[in-house]
């Protein structure tokens, strides 16, 4: 899931405008945070088996994302439209919050 955030963050974020040395860190923040709100939200849709397996997945240090988002189309299907509506959430409330719009 990283990977696909990363490549989101990157096309929905103007990352290029911090200097070179902080553009990683600020996808790789951004990104967590996007990736919160995914987890949280399929969490809340999930039965509680799946809830259970999932948590293991994310926890695991040995877990392939590539694990992890094959569980998430497996059980969801839609993630990718998921990860898009979480960004699009993300940067709204991020705009409002610095007392800008987002039209």
């Amino acid at each position: 899931m990283r990977e696909i955030l990363n490549r989101q963050v990157r096309k929905n974020f103007e990352v290029y405008l911090f200097p070179v040395e902080e553009q990683e860190r600020v996808v790789f923040q951004i990104g967590e945070l996007i990736r919160e709100g995914v987890v949280i939200r399929v969490m809340e849709s999930l039965a509680v088996d799946d809830r259970a397996s999932l948590e293991k997945l994310l926890t695991n240090a040995q877990t392939n994302e590539g694990l992890v988002i094959d569980f998430l189309k497996q059980k969801v299907g839609n993630i990718e439209e998921v990860i898009e509506e979480e960004i699009r959430l993300f940067k709204k409330e991020s705009l409002e919050f610095m007392g800008l719009t987002s039209e």
